[in-house]
């Protein structure tokens, strides 16, 4: 499977800009460096789209204009939790229930208002497996292209204060953001090629010798370099990728983001991405 344009929100960077600077900086940053929205998205349908919408379906209509796709696919481990939460909200004060809150509630809000505004009528899945939502729908985009389709896909999270309270989270560095890829089976064009994608079995710590041991086990040439992260909370990975982009469930697909943008330097590069205190989400990009 290649990629052949990607487009990434985050704290780190917004649509379109290089991701650089003061890492450092960034810690503690909640919310993403929202773009103009203007520009993708009409102010009558802005206003009633969620945080993670509006990442969303700009991610998605940035990439509609490098190339048209046949199928929609989104990972969220939490899907539209602001209004879910206003949600029930309305329902615990038994007042009068917002319809949009309604509407914007479920996980596949995102999936859904992209093929809505690029009228996309094909193949329209959301995967919600908490910190390995982004590898799961990337695996469903792999199959889809090995039938010869172009697929749209990626990962959306939004910052929800109500929920990191609810959870005894506000220590933690949680964060949101959005990053989305055509895909396809064709190379010609391609930036990177996604060459694995599976699950890694560790304790933390044991990453780099989980993949080893992996990689002799399939009998495959070992990634150049790892990035490592984590899209829940837990034992710090170190200096990854989600030191960049902070913690949320698919933050994995910020990982292959920075890696389509690192891979010139390396000949192969893994995403480690801890999503529990037993397993690794694990994805090796190579070069095209």
């Amino acid at each position: 499977m290649y990629i052949h344009a990607t487009h990434s929100i985050s704290r780190a960077q917004s649509l379109g800009d290089k991701v650089g600077g003061n890492n450092a900086a960034l810690k503690g940053e909640k919310l993403a460096a929202y773009p103009d929205y203007t520009t993708y998205i009409p102010a009558s349908i802005r206003r009633r789209m969620s945080v993670g919408v509006r990442m969303g379906v700009t991610c998605a209509k940035a990439l509609g204009e490098l190339g048209s796709a046949h199928s929609v696919i989104v990972g969220t481990g939490m899907g539209c939790i602001i209004e879910s939460v206003n949600f029930m909200n309305d329902i615990k004060a038994a007042s009068a229930v917002s319809p949009t809150s309604f509407i914007q509630s479920v996980h596949n809000t995102v999936a859904g208002q992209i093929a809505i505004n690029m009228q996309n009528t094909g193949y329209n899945m959301t995967f919600s497996h908490g910190g390995f939502s982004f590898e799961s729908a990337l695996k469903d985009a792999q199959i889809l292209c090995q039938e010869g389709q172009a697929v749209l896909v990626g990962g959306v999270e939004e910052y929800s204060e109500t929920y990191a309270e609810f959870e005894g989270m506000n220590n933690e560095d949680l964060s949101e953001g959005a990053s989305f890829f055509n895909v396809s089976s064709r190379e010609a064009g391609a930036i990177a090629k996604v060459s694995l994608i599976d699950h890694l079995s560790c304790t933390p710590g044991g990453e780099e010798t989980a993949l080893l041991n992996y990689t002799q086990a399939k009998g495959i040439v070992a990634p150049q370099h790892i990035s490592k992260g984590q899209s829940v909370p837990g034992a710090s990975m170190g200096d990854g990728y989600s030191d960049i982009c902070g913690i949320y469930m698919s933050n994995a697909a910020f990982g292959l983001y920075l890696a389509c943008q690192q891979i010139k330097d390396h000949n192969s590069i893994a995403i480690v991405n801890r999503f529990n205190d037993h397993n690794c989400g694990l994805t090796i990009v190579a070069k095209p």
